[in-house]
């Protein structure tokens, strides 16, 4: 089953990356954090966390898109955006 997941994503990476290209152009982005727990991944403890990020567009954008990514083990923001974290 993973390998039809994979060739999908392999197939839909250039969507994928003019979405990202849009969503980083909007005047407004909203993005959200979440810690998961991931059981039974081979070299890693059923307590390492893993992060899934979620960025948005604004409501008054003409296209609404919402992407995700995944970090395994550090929360971090995606390697595209800058942004300046609150003290």
């Amino acid at each position: 089953m993973s390998d039809w997941v994979l060739t999908g994503a392999d197939i839909l990476k250039p969507l994928y990356d003019k979405l990202h290209e849009t969503l980083l152009s909007s005047e407004i982005l909203h993005a959200d954090e979440t810690v998961l727990q991931v059981l039974h991944e081979a070299g890693r403890s059923a307590q390492t966390k893993s992060y899934m990020w979620l960025y948005m567009t604004g409501t008054a954008e003409a296209r609404q898109i919402a992407l995700y990514s995944i970090w395994w083990a550090v929360s971090r923001p995606w390697s595209g955006l800058s942004f300046s974290a609150p003290e």
